[in-house]
């Protein structure tokens, strides 16, 4: 069995590249009610709401997943981009 929310996630990254990200973000909330301790999915919503200009939920997502992967450099890089957009 897939690990869980892991069939949204793969939907989700799929919709990006068809740069889908209202589709996308809609996705990732299923992989993460799915699986709400993978800071991976909170990682990868708060890139999808940078690119639909949602700075604040995107600062959000970050912290989330920063709680989740406290050593993440890319989740902080990304509260950073978030936070400068904001």
């Amino acid at each position: 069995a897939p690990w869980p929310g892991r069939v949204s996630f793969e939907k989700a990254m799929a919709l990006r590249l068809d740069e889908d990200y209202t589709s996308a973000d809609q996705q990732l909330t299923q992989a993460i009610a799915d699986a709400p301790d993978t800071g991976n999915y909170y990682y990868w919503r708060g890139d999808t709401r940078i690119r639909l200009n949602d700075y604040a939920d995107a600062v959000a997502d970050f912290n989330r997943s920063i709680e989740l992967m406290p050593n993440d450099r890319p989740s902080r890089v990304g509260r950073g981009i978030a936070y400068l957009w904001l």
